[in-house]
């Protein structure tokens, strides 16, 4: 069999991988101006827990998605192009005062639910 004939994923998936490093670099800069270096090494542990997240899912659906890896990987790739533009948008609507968590609980409420929505496009990129 010719090995040129089957479509490989490397490009596809370098291409992602890229892609998903430089929205951490994009989560980076926003963090820096919006938040000022507060929250800067977050964008880091946003990856981090996205990959995590999505290492924690294929494991646990190994059979399903080895049945259908086809479909999953285009699928997370169309869901990690979609997360990395809404879920940035929709993250701007979230107000969060980081100087606030001293002395109230919503702001780390809102940390919370700012961590859970900017992670969504790296457990995208990582299944």
């Amino acid at each position: 069999m010719d090995r040129r004939a089957t479509p490989s994923p490397v490009l596809a998936v370098a291409l992602i991988a890229g892609a998903a490093l430089a929205y951490e670099i994009l989560l980076i800069r926003i963090f820096a101006v919006v938040h000022w270096q507060a929250l800067v090494a977050t964008a880091i542990s946003l990856a981090l827990l996205g990959y995590g997240a999505s290492g924690t899912v294929l494991a646990l659906a190994r059979a399903t998605v080895l049945r259908h890896r086809h479909l999953v990987f285009v699928a997370n790739a169309l869901a990690f192009a979609a997360a990395a533009t809404g879920c940035t948008l929709l993250a701007q609507l979230i107000p969060l005062d980081p100087l606030a968590m001293a002395w109230d609980l919503r702001p780390v409420l809102q940390l919370f639910a700012l961590f859970l929505l900017l992670s969504m496009p790296f457990f995208a990129a990582a299944n």
